[in-house]
């Protein structure tokens, strides 16, 4: 059971996060304003409004420019306030950002992937192009807020990629990796999922509680997004349609399978086929 304590607590860090997203979408906006759209107290938004300030998440960047009476002072985003480092660990190329808190991106850079080398190699790559990243920057490592990692496969709640099929990998545990050297804190995900996060969050997704987001390239996976939030099932392989077979007496798949989804109907699966029916006349 929770203590009253831990009541208020949960309840404070929920309200916190609904006002800090509303001056994100909806600013410049007044104290006011954020009062009648949230249902919160003007006292209760005073209150939060001047932690955010204090945290320097937000700013107060003037006054209302119309209507009557006492002119209400906006708020806005801080956007430079914190940063965040986006990489897309591929299987041709890996890409690594850094953008601040509106998702523009300050820098990035790409690098060729080569999925045949060993992990250890790949892996020594990979942490060597973000602390790259950093220090090229100029920022403080008390400015970025963590690093997110989208990566194909099957990966757990504690950031472990359980299974690549076209790294080879297993059971390879890049958030503690990550984490042991930069000491920031690491979140990962499958690829797919973060593209409909990214879908829900900057792209035509904005807005719509239930989708589903297919992606077909290297691979194919979809991200399902229910009530706004994504959903990964009970054992977080909901979007792992690629490897449903489709075809017994298909070609061999990477993860050992005949005839999976995305052996059959992939980019180098079409791109494949495509060459063997022009050869073929």
């Amino acid at each position: 059971m929770y203590t009253k304590t831990g009541n208020l607590r949960l309840v404070q860090k929920i309200n916190r996060s609904l006002i800090l997203n509303l001056i994100k979408d909806k600013g410049p906006i007044s104290r006011a304003d954020i009062s009648k759209i949230t249902k919160l107290t003007r006292s209760t938004v005073s209150s939060i409004v001047d932690y955010l300030i204090r945290k320097d998440l937000i700013k107060e960047i003037g006054l209302t420019s119309s209507g009557v009476g006492r002119k209400a002072i906006l708020l806005e985003l801080n956007s430079k306030a914190y940063y965040s480092i986006g990489v897309d660990l591929g299987t041709l190329h890996t890409t690594i950002t850094i953008i601040d808190l509106l998702g523009r991106i300050e820098k990035r850079i790409e690098y060729p992937t080569n999925c045949q080398l060993e992990k250890d190699n790949i892996l020594e790559k990979l942490k060597a192009n973000i602390y790259n990243i950093i220090k090229n920057s100029g920022l403080k490592r008390k400015k970025i807020a963590g690093i997110g990692v989208a990566a194909p496969g099957l990966i757990d709640k504690k950031g472990t990629m359980l299974i690549t099929p076209n790294f080879g990998w297993r059971d390879t545990p890049l958030r503690e990796i990550l984490e042991k050297k930069f000491h920031i804190p690491v979140f990962v995900d499958n690829n797919v999922n973060a593209m409909a996060l990214a879908e829900s969050e900057f792209g035509k997704g904005q807005g719509v509680k239930n989708f589903v987001f297919i992606n077909v390239g290297m691979g194919i996976g979809a991200g399902v997004v229910i009530n706004g939030e994504l959903f990964y099932g009970e054992s977080n392989c909901t979007g792992e349609i690629g490897h449903t077979t489709v075809d017994y007496n298909g070609p061999k798949c990477s993860c050992g399978n005949n005839g999976c989804l995305e052996v059959m109907a992939s980019g180098p699966a079409v791109t494949k086929r495509a060459i063997k029916a022009i050869k073929e006349g």
